[in-house]
């Protein structure tokens, strides 16, 4: 058993771009994240379990089935019932509720913006919420940003320019800021535990909020998601904890599904000895891919049930474009709804000619399963 476990700032640190914690994420732009933790958490206590399944217990399983299975459907997967794995994430119960509209921002002319709250697991997330003219019901898109300096973000920084475009075509847009950010309550220490899935809770939450709040004017269920970088991640991890929430999503040159690739490019020269000692205990080698499938979406793609369209450009400085085709050739071999759009020499962040080719195939995709003229 172990109790007020230090260890877990250990841990944090290293999880990388796609951990939950307060990202702080060097040199990165627009949509990065990383993050770092404070440097004692007191938990409950928390058994480590021993992985149990052996290499002949395995092979006999197969024997069994008499067919090739993926081995990660047979062999545990080295730190999955850690209270901070991904698989945790995945089968919490999400409380989102009390959704409320505050002050007037701007009169667009063919909508509305408003400053808005929600609970989000009883803590406080402020939005940007955009309601088309008309009596609706609207189809609802909900947006996550990428990663900013907390210190910098003010409410509704981020896909700007996507929010009023969407709200022009009809769509009510929930723009979330998730926890740590603008009038949001600041992150919790306790809940800085699996990269991009805890405001992957947020964007969750949020959809639960407008469901509880009843509008009429809203149509919940026609509900989408649409992220770029750590966006993407937040889509990504929402779309397969919660499918039955949401119709479609779109991520935008998204971090990627494998933790070790974030580790291994925003966080591994700033892991102290005893961090990768720590770390190592629970997880393995900080040198291994499989000590991050844990901590990471991969694993859990054969979950997945909402249609995505992925959008990358080649030249992307932030999250390489291997990334996506990664994810999207797994999805493909587990027969998934994917389409995946890559741009040849776009950059990270999509500007002028780029965003509009990208925002237009956006909507191309989005609009059969949310239909925002009906």
């Amino acid at each position: 058993m172990v109790k007020n476990m230090k260890w877990l700032s250990c841990f944090i640190l290293l999880t990388g771009c796609g951990t939950n914690v307060v990202l702080t994420e060097k040199g990165l732009t627009e949509s990065e994240s990383d993050l770092v933790i404070s440097e004692e958490i007191e938990t409950e206590e928390v058994k480590i379990l021993p992985v149990t399944s052996t290499e002949d217990e395995t092979q006999e399983t197969l024997n069994q089935n008499e067919t090739e299975v993926d081995l990660q459907s047979v062999a545990k997967i080295p730190g999955e019932d850690s209270p901070f794995s991904y698989k945790s994430f995945l089968n919490q119960d999400f409380n989102g509720a009390d959704f409320k509209v505050g002050n007037l921002l701007t009169d667009w002319g063919t909508h509305k913006s408003y400053y808005a709250t929600y609970n989000s697991d009883g803590f406080k997330v402020s939005a940007t919420w955009h309601v088309p003219n008309g009596n609706g019901p609207f189809p609802v898109l909900i947006l996550n940003h990428g990663y900013f300096p907390p210190s910098e973000y003010t409410n509704g920084y981020g896909f700007g320019r996507e929010q009023k475009y969407f709200a022009k075509q009809g769509y009510a847009v929930l723009h979330i800021d998730y926890k740590g950010y603008a009038q949001s309550d600041p992150l919790p220490e306790n809940q800085r535990l699996w990269g991009d899935a805890t405001f992957a809770a947020d964007a969750i939450n949020a959809a639960l909020a407008l469901n509880a709040a009843d509008l009429d004017f809203v149509d919940t269920e026609r509900m989408g998601l649409f992220g770029h970088s750590l966006g993407g991640g937040v889509t990504l991890s929402a779309a397969l904890a919660r499918p039955d929430l949401f119709k479609v999503g779109v991520m935008w040159g998204p971090v990627s599904s494998d933790y070790f690739d974030n580790f291994n490019q925003w966080r591994r020269d700033d892991v102290s000895e005893t961090q990768k000692l720590l770390f190592e205990a629970v997880f393995g080698s900080v040198d291994e891919k499989a000590s991050f499938a844990a901590l990471s979406p991969y694993p859990y793609l054969n979950q997945l049930e909402v249609p995505l369209l992925i959008q990358h450009g080649t030249v992307d400085e932030s999250c390489p474009v291997e990334w996506s085709q990664s994810t999207v050739a797994q999805l493909q071999d587990l027969g998934k709804s994917v389409e995946y759009i890559e741009y040849d020499g776009y950059p990270h962040v999509f500007w002028n000619q780029n965003w509009d080719n990208a925002i237009e195939d956006t909507r191309t995709f989005i609009e059969p399963f949310l239909n925002p003229n009906s």
